[in-house]
């Protein structure tokens, strides 16, 4: 089978086809105004309004510790405001996407669900902080490109569970890596799976490049290989952390990984510390919990 294949059979159920209708309608908006400072704010905040549960969400995470506002957010309308058309966005289609695939009624499967989202959420949590940490500025495309790097592994789940069951196996007794366990198994890869998908969603562009090529870091564009190297390195601080999703990584040694010598290159920030940056990331981790607590709500 070939990953396009996968996403055909996906996309022939209603389940798999398309984000939810606000946050297509959302997506086209932005996508129709092309530039923000066009975006009528008040349009905007409406339309995400008809979705009760999505602004409920939206307005708890906007008030999370991820953000740190100031002032309490009480409004769809004022959180586009605090936080900026890009973090709202962001949001919305990480809820979105939640919403839909949080739960499922398949025999050994929920347990399984759990693993992923807590790990997305960590990677979304600590990519975030990372970026910060060593000066670069992605518009908020991090966390959101950190929370759907493993997009392709959740279509696998959702295609056959007792095939991806079988590649969980491969990881954990044969000591293979999940791209190589992928392929004997699915003969395909979770990253060209989820690149697949992001465009069949009509996610913007970057992130079917960043899904792509996150195990492909050297052949990665030029104008996403910052980003796409902060979530590596987020991806295998989780794995460090117990956060990890059948994966295969058993130790790493992050002051050799090609994706932080890269940063060492290109980062502004003098003397940048691996071992001091994620001592304090470890702490931002922590609100990965806070994240999936109210997604899961």
């Amino acid at each position: 089978m070939s990953s396009n294949n996968i996403v055909e059979k996906l996309f022939a159920t209603k389940e798999f086809a398309t984000l939810p209708p606000v946050t297509m309608k959302v997506l086209d908006m932005l996508e129709d105004e092309k530039s923000q400072d066009n975006v009528d704010i008040r349009k905007l905040a409406k339309l995400i309004e008809t979705d009760a549960s999505l602004t409920l969400k939206l307005i708890r995470v906007a008030n999370s510790p991820l953000f740190a506002v100031r002032d309490y957010i009480t409004s769809v309308q004022q959180a586009i405001v605090i936080l900026g058309l890009n973090k709202v966005t962001n949001i919305v289609l990480g809820i979105s996407i939640f919403s839909k695939f949080l739960y499922s009624t398949t025999p050994g499967m929920q347990e399984v669900l759990n693993k992923y989202w807590w790990h997305t959420s960590s990677v979304a949590t600590v990519s975030k902080s990372l970026t910060k940490k060593v000066g670069f500025d992605f518009k908020e495309k991090e966390f959101i490109a950190g929370l759907f790097h493993d997009i392709g592994k959740l279509a696998m789940i959702q295609y056959d569970f007792e095939l991806f069951k079988k590649m969980i196996d491969l990881v954990e007794n044969e000591g293979m890596s999940d791209y190589e366990a992928e392929k004997n198994i699915f003969e395909t890869t979770h990253s060209l799976v989820g690149a697949e998908i992001a465009k069949r969603w009509n996610l913007p562009e970057d992130f079917t490049s960043i899904i792509q090529y996150l195990n492909k870091f050297a052949a990665a564009p030029s104008e996403n290989r910052n980003i796409i190297a902060v979530i590596n390195l987020s991806n295998m601080l989780c794995e460090v952390w117990d956060a990890g999703f059948y994966e295969g990584i058993q130790s790493i040694s992050f002051a050799e990984t090609p994706e932080w010598l890269h940063i060492l290159k290109v980062s502004k920030v003098p003397d940048l510390d691996f071992e001091e940056i994620t001592f304090s990331l470890e702490k931002d981790y922590e609100n990965s919990a806070e994240f999936l607590k109210i997604m899961g709500s």
